[in-house]
């Protein structure tokens, strides 16, 4: 996740975030008292817009890439 500035702030990976690689995230602003179910990750923003960079890896059927 980019800031308006494409700075990434956040980076969903199993690299970056080997607990939670992958899912559901709540995006918050700092300072809000929000606690997320369980199977919901919290990631921490500090601007109110934000830029989402997909990479999507291609492994064997096209056609199933295409759908997704």
């Amino acid at each position: 996740m980019l800031d308006l500035k494409t700075e990434g702030f956040a980076n969903i990976s199993e690299r970056i975030m080997p607990r939670k690689p992958f899912g559901k995230f709540a995006l918050v602003l700092p300072g809000v008292e929000f606690d997320p179910p369980a199977d919901i990750g919290r990631i921490e923003f500090h601007l109110a817009k934000a830029k989402l960079l997909g990479v999507i890896e291609l492994t064997g059927d096209p056609d199933s890439a295409v759908a997704l």
